[in-house]
């Protein structure tokens, strides 16, 4: 009788929030001459990680080979008897009717190799490890460099959900949104973009990496939008690009405070939401509208990135240079 593997899998579908970033730097006199395109756009975004997330472990029989292999939640499997792993059908069929499997495992900025030895019962193999090959979610497009078809997303980076780690990302897509619903913030319970992905849309952009400022990636939609020089923020008055209402359309806030050593968390500045409709709408900032570019005398100066759980209307943003530093790093 073949033996049939099983592997439990949990497939999740999460809104994009708020998540830390690291530090960068860029000076704005250095990249003077680089204009963007603010966008504001709300996405579909599909990401599938690189290699095989373990989030945990189940006993079975008394036993979990995956814990006895010496596998940690947040590991990754990566190769499996030398065969790429990117799915949980990859590694089905990698430990299929094995006895022992040699798996190659990331674990934080190391890999390292240990054996995997499946149990069976009633001709069945058991590992006893609950795995993540994808996550998708909703966000919010910063801004789009026309020189290389470049964008920038959120402003943070893209974390899973029961690890509160940063997701390493193989390749991923954004699509074409449809808005369903808002849920308001009120003071207390942060509120949220309920969207989906539009019904046989192709995909709009390629994600190749989720780093700590954001995601970046290739934009293939076309745009005839007027692109803005970049800029440091001062206090007062600015707006964000929000798609909230169904169009994108500017909306009034302020810049309340400038931290001029912001720690590696993505709050850079305070900003506070004044503009009477987007309070209508959503009460202030909300899941879902992380990182909505922010102008300010003409010019883009950061995006939005965090909110006030305890008032809504009040929230961080990063400066422009960090994401457009990070940005070079990866090129």
């Amino acid at each position: 009788m073949k033996k049939k593997i099983i592997i439990f899998i949990l497939c999740f579908i999460c809104a994009l929030c708020t998540f830390p970033r690291s530090s960068g730097g860029l000076s704005v006199d250095a990249a003077s001459d680089i204009s963007l395109i603010p966008l504001g756009d709300i996405v579909a975004i599909h990401m599938q990680t690189d290699g095989l997330l373990c989030l945990g472990f189940c006993d079975v029989g008394g036993v979990c080979p995956a814990k006895e292999a010496g596998l940690r939640p947040g590991d990754r499997i990566l190769l499996a008897d030398d065969r790429p792993i990117h799915s949980s059908a990859d590694f089905s069929a990698a430990i299929d009717k094995k006895e022992a499997v040699r798996l190659l495992v990331a674990r934080a900025e190391e890999t390292f190799s240990c054996t995997l030895t499946p149990t069976y019962s009633s001709g069945q193999a058991f590992i006893g490890m609950w795995v993540r090959e994808d996550l998708s979610g909703v966000g919010t497009l910063s801004f789009y460099n026309p020189k290389d078809s470049s964008f920038v997303a959120l402003g943070h980076s893209v974390t899973d959900p029961d690890l509160c780690v940063r997701l390493p990302v193989r390749a991923g897509k954004i699509y074409p949104a449809k808005l369903l619903s808002v849920q308001k913030g009120i003071r207390g319970t942060p509120g949220e973009i309920l969207a989906a992905r539009t019904p046989t849309a192709r995909p709009i952009g390629e994600i190749h990496e989720n780093q700590s400022f954001g995601i970046f990636g290739t934009y293939e939609a076309s745009t005839n939008s007027t692109a803005y020089p970049i800029g440091i923020p001062t206090r007062g008055k600015a707006t964000l690009l929000s798609q909230i209402s169904g169009e994108t359309k500017a909306y009034e806030i302020e810049i309340k405070k400038l931290f001029e050593s912001p720690k590696a968390s993505g709050k850079d500045f305070e900003l506070l939401v004044t503009d009477p409709e987007l309070l209508h709408l959503t009460g202030g900032i909300i899941r879902g509208m992380s990182g909505s570019p922010i102008l300010q005398n003409g010019r883009i100066v950061g995006a939005v990135t965090h909110v006030f759980v305890n008032d809504p209307t009040r929230g961080y943003g990063i400066f422009i240079e960090n994401m457009l530093a990070e940005a070079e790093k990866i090129k």
